[in-house]
């Protein structure tokens, strides 16, 4: 009996464990009815976020279980950071990862410099001759 009282007391002071990033991709925020809003976003590896895969020009800031958005489209919110893949906007909003981001599309492979076009210059020329068959 000790023993679990002594487990279950360690457990309640054992300091909860904080996520420190969020899985790339999309994320999808909606309120509980399913109305998504325009919290949405979407994260890359570094720590970029953004309102589109394009345009990741905001920052991910961590720190004790929370996620602080500096720039782009949710700038100067907070977030509680529920798991890797799953926060939390204000009372209401919870923004959950979608899909993952678009892979860039790879640039075509440069072409071979085209020859420089030679001048005209004349070519061989067939001429054909008929024998006269008036005889």
């Amino acid at each position: 009996m000790r023993l679990i009282i002594l487990a279950l007391t360690a457990a309640a002071f054992a300091a909860p464990a904080f996520a420190d990033s969020l899985d790339a991709g999309i994320y999808k925020c909606r309120t509980p009815g399913g109305t998504e809003t325009g919290s949405s976003f979407a994260v890359d590896a570094a720590g970029r976020y953004g309102d589109t895969p394009e345009a990741m020009t905001g920052q991910l800031d961590f720190e004790l279980g929370e996620v602080r958005f500096d720039g782009a489209g949710n700038d100067g919110k907070f977030a509680r950071v529920i798991s890797d893949r799953r926060v939390k906007i204000g009372k209401r909003v919870f923004c959950n990862w979608e899909k993952p981001l678009p892979k860039p599309v790879e640039a075509a492979p440069a072409a071979a410099p085209e020859a420089p076009a030679e001048p005209d210059r004349p070519g061989a020329k067939l001429i054909v001759v008929k024998p006269d068959l008036r005889n």
